[in-house]
């Protein structure tokens, strides 16, 4: 268990010493062909990013602790192939023409959760990036405040399925799911299916309209150095992924 004390560090040295390590996990289609990564943040001495984050808000530095990670990301990133979706918090919508310089329309996604719900003002942002032609994806579809009604406030491009959604159609009980896919369809949003733990889940879904799929049976977040020495052309359904 990560202590508050440790939490607090793990912030003060991100924000401080830019001490965060940018991690990539691949993005790929249910025909098996590389869609992108996301990137993701780890933090030295291995505090958990949602506690970083939360602090971070409680603090009211969570657009600097954005900025910290999305450069790091983007450093990254420089040589990998496909899309790149990063990761912003609502924090960092009240201001999204600073997101500008993190990189091309045309290969950035922008990630935006809302498990804490998303404001007026954050709406506006989203707005904003959208005329910029970035593309939005909706993370963490099926908890905190991500309900299908907010589809039609946010009209994302691509919805992510929250990795519970997921595990929850796996055992068995597809109706959440399902109902998460009609909504996007009627929007005209591809459907991203996180928490993949078996690729062998992959042709179901391809099934029930999913277009992406991610998640530790498909690859883990690895560092870059990792991505630049695998062939990731090799479809999902081969290869020792």
């Amino acid at each position: 268990m990560t202590s508050h004390d440790e939490v607090s560090d793990a912030l003060d040295q991100a924000l401080g010493e830019a001490a965060i390590l940018s991690v990539f996990q691949p993005i790929w289609t249910v025909d098996g062909k590389l869609l992108g990564f996301e990137a993701l943040s780890r933090f030295h001495n291995g505090s958990p990013p949602d506690e970083v984050w939360a602090l971070a808000h409680k603090r009211g530095v969570a657009a600097r602790l954005d900025q910290v990670a999305l450069r790091r990301a983007i450093e990254g990133s420089s040589d990998l192939p496909g899309r790149l979706f990063l990761n912003v918090t609502t924090a960092h919508l009240a201001n999204p023409e600073a997101l500008k310089t993190f990189g091309d329309p045309d290969r950035v996604v922008w990630e935006v959760s809302e498990r804490t719900g998303i404001a007026l003002t954050g709406l506006d942002g989203l707005r904003w990036l959208k005329n910029q032609d970035y593309t939005i994806a909706m993370d963490d579809a099926g908890v905190g405040h991500s309900t299908i009604e907010r589809l039609e406030a946010i009209r994302p491009e691509i919805v992510k399925l929250d990795r519970r959604v997921v595990e929850v159609w796996a055992s068995g009980r597809p109706e959440p799911l399902r109902q998460w896919v009609s909504a996007a369809t009627k929007i005209g949003a591809m459907v991203l299916a996180e928490g993949v733990e078996d690729r062998r889940w992959v042709a179901a879904l391809a099934q029930e309209g999913v277009t992406a799929v991610q998640g530790y049976g498909l690859g883990r977040p690895l560092p870059p150095d990792y991505w630049r020495t695998v062939p990731t052309a090799t479809p999902i359904t081969d290869g020792q992924r």
